[in-house]
Formats: structure tokens, sequence, C-alpha cells
């Protein structure tokens, strides 16, 4: 992200040819009580939004304020503390590691954004970026005496943690752009993530060639992540325009979903497009996002984990149990080939092909993708050390297989009990275990 020691617009100046977006907290609420923060894929029904042009169906519903006697003390302890010189919020002391990013049921100490109910940030988050700068009054402890239900922590999501480091980065003196997303979060269905979705559920956006009109091929954003964009990067807007019927799959999976690899580069650009346009206060230069989408779209996206049966994939023929993705192929072992002088790149199929013997009850997935296995990798190809590969390659095979077979065991258990019983939440409980296991792993 290019950093300008004075950098600073106005945001208000801006006009949106979608939606105004908020700048403070709203002055009235919804009579409807807050509820927890859900992960399934139902929604709520839908609520009247000043812009109805903009909504993709049904929506969540607006979260209440809270008006209870413990966060109103916790509001004003803090209004107390800000007559205090309060340091100013730096780029210079890191953000902390969010350790509430998955659903947890077992806390009730949140902190509430002001006017957000439902918008909840852990106390380790709150303490690393809010607690003793001028904004630690938008927070309170709201839900201390309620029962604890399941949510996740806010301040996990990279959206949200771009708007806090624009907002110190651009010297605001309100947190605009968190309230901003906070809104659209309220009022838009979320992003599907990993999950293909059809255009009867999700407005599916593209970006068209400035030349021709025509949008980049196999590049979808959901509604919600459009707006997300336009957000936080004012000079955006407009550029993301709705697919055509004739342009969209049956199913579309969203290009700007948190946990592709490949959003991380999509949003540094956007925040460089963003920045240079503001400080030469010109259009910004949208011919490179469309190059990137375009460089993107007919190259397989890493799966991450998932594993696919019969599928071809990079490998090394005397170590079929580390098989990579094109997308983890280009980005680690073709430039290691071309700046290492280990022999380990080369060991590599060239093009990609089936994997011999492959394991017909666990599949493959790509071996490279995590932080840790890339760490292995690097190890590996700077003392040149084939052995040292093979046994981290192989233990983490043998640890999938093992794992996957437990859950599909588990999984197999819970299709013959009562969905809500005992056994099957001692189910559940058994996948979460498995799945903590494995991320151990990766």
């Amino acid at each position: 992200m290019p950093f300008e020691e004075h950098y600073r617009f106005d945001h208000s100046a801006v006009a949106s040819p979608r939606q105004t977006y908020p700048d403070s907290p709203r002055q009235s609420s919804s009579s409807i009580p807050g509820t927890p923060r859900e992960t399934s894929a139902t929604f709520r029904p839908p609520v009247p939004k000043h812009d109805p042009a903009t909504l993709d169906g049904p929506s969540r519903l607006r979260r209440s304020r809270s008006n209870s006697a413990s966060s109103r003390s916790s509001l004003e302890g803090r209004r107390e503390r800000s007559t205090r010189a309060l340091a100013p919020p730096s780029l210079d002391k890191p953000l902390p590691s969010c350790p509430r990013s998955s659903p947890s049921s077992k806390y009730n100490d949140w902190y509430s954004l002001k006017g957000y109910r439902n918008f909840d940030i852990c106390p380790t988050c709150y303490e690393g970026a809010f607690a003793d700068t001028p904004f630690d009054i938008h927070f309170s402890q709201a839900r201390l005496y309620d029962r604890p239900t399941e949510r996740l922590c806010d301040f996990s999501s990279p959206w949200m943690r771009l708007a806090w480091l624009l907002t110190i980065k651009q010297r605001r003196q309100s947190l605009q752009l968190l309230y901003a997303l906070a809104d659209i979060a309220d009022g838009e269905r979320p992003c599907p993530g990993d999950r293909e979705a059809s255009s009867d559920r999700i407005n599916w956006y593209g970006i068209p060639d400035q030349r021709d009109g025509i949008h980049v091929a196999n590049f979808a954003i959901c509604s919600c992540d459009v707006r997300m964009i336009e957000a936080i990067f004012p000079t955006m807007r407009g550029y993301f325009t709705r697919l055509p019927p004739s342009h969209q799959p049956t199913k579309s999976l969203c290009s700007l979903r948190i946990a592709s690899r490949r959003f991380p580069k999509y949003l540094d650009l956007l925040v460089e497009l963003d920045a240079e346009a503001q400080s030469l206060a010109l259009r910004p230069n949208i011919a490179r996002f469309i190059q990137l989408a375009r460089d993107s779209a007919f190259k397989g996206e890493c799966a991450r984990d998932k594993a696919y049966l019969r599928k071809p994939w990079h490998f090394i023929p005397a170590l079929p149990e580390l098989t990579v993705c094109e997308e983890c192929y280009d980005d680690v072992v073709w430039p290691a080939m071309q700046t290492q002088k280990s022999s380990l790149p080369r060991l590599f199929t060239k093009a990609i092909q089936l994997v011999p013997q492959e394991d017909t009850d666990v599949g493959s997935s790509c071996a490279l993708y995590s932080p840790r296995m890339r760490r292995v990798w690097e190890t590996s190809i700077r003392e040149d050390d084939f052995m040292y590969l093979k046994r981290k390659a192989v233990e983490r095979k043998r640890a999938e297989a093992r794992l996957a077979r437990e859950r599909k065991g588990v999984v197999a258990w819970m299709a013959g009990v009562e969905r809500g019983g005992r056994e099957w939440e001692r189910a559940r409980a058994e996948l979460r275990e498995v799945e903590r296991e494995w991320a151990v792993w990766e």
C-alpha cells in the first residue's frame, strides 16, 4: 500500500451513483431487537433502504441500538476518559491477530459499535486498535449480562481492518468508513464466500473493458463486495457493473471472496489505484485492474485443502504426495526454478497430470498453499534437501487422509441421528475437533 505523509481526502465531496454512505451513527434505530451473528445461508426479511435498487433481494434486519444500563455505563466511562489527552492511532502500531475469527458461544465480553448491536469486536482487537484513542467512545460492552450466543469478531474481516488503517492513514476525525461497512453488512446479503451461488440469489457484477464494454470473462463479484469497494474507494464507484444474464454462468464464485489467495492482490491494487487517483485528482487507472482480472481469468485458482479425485496436478513423480495446483506452481515453484540453484523445483512435472495410485477415499489437494508448507518448501530448496521435503509432505498427506476418513465417518453418523439432539451436537463437537487438528497441520 502506497504511503503519503500528509494524505487526506474529503469523501463528502464525492457523489456516489449508488448510495450515500454514513459518516456517523444512526440517530434512530429499529425497534426490533438485535439477533446473534449468523453463519448460515438463510437470511432475514427485507428492510427498506434509501435506494432499493441497490439491494439483492432479502437483507438482514437493522441492528438495534443498545440502551441497557451496562451499555450506558460503559459509554459514559469512556466519555470521561475522552476528556484526557488520548494518543491518536498510529500506523506504527501493528494490529493484533484476532483470536475469535470463528463463531463461538463462549463469550459475552464483546465490544459493540455504537448504533450497531450486532457489530462485535473481541477485547483483543479492541485493546489493540481502539482503546485509549479518541475513537474508543464509539464502543461499549453491552453484552456483559447477556447469555452468550454464537458470534464472531467483525474486526477479523480484512475489509474492516483496511477501513481502520485507511482511517488512520487519511487522518480522519470519525469512523466514517467503519460505519459505512457496518451499514452495508446490515442491509446486504453477505458474500457467499467459497460457495457457488446462482443469479437468483446474488446479483453479480463484473468489470467491463473500457475499450469495447465487454465484461472480463470468468470474473464476478457479489453485490456486497462491490458496495464494500465503493464505500472504501470512492474513485472506484461506477466501474463495476451488473453482469447481463447472457454473461452469467449457472452459478458463480465471488472473485473477491476473502478466502481466495487472489483477494490480497486485488485489494492491494485497489488501494494503490484509489490513492493515486485521489492524490492526482484524476480518474483511476482502471486498465491495471482489468489486466489483473484478465490474467487470472483462465488460470485455475487454488482450492487450498479441498480434495479432488482424479484431478490433474503438478507433482514430483518420486513424491506423489506433494501435489501442487497451477496457481501455487506459478507463485512458488516456477520462480524458485528461475532464481534458486536447488534441483528440487525441476523435479516437478511441467504440465499438470493425474496422480498415479491416488487414494480413492481421500483424493488429492494442494500441498503448497499454507504458510507452514511454504516454509517447509523454502527450507528444502535453501538446503537442497529432498529427504526433508519428502518427510514433511508424507506426514501431511497421512494426517490429511486420517482426518478425512474421520470426518467422513462422523458425517455419516450424523445422518442417522436427530438434528439438534444430544448425539448430533456431540458429532458437531467432534467435527470441530477434527477441523482444529487439521488447522494445526496447515
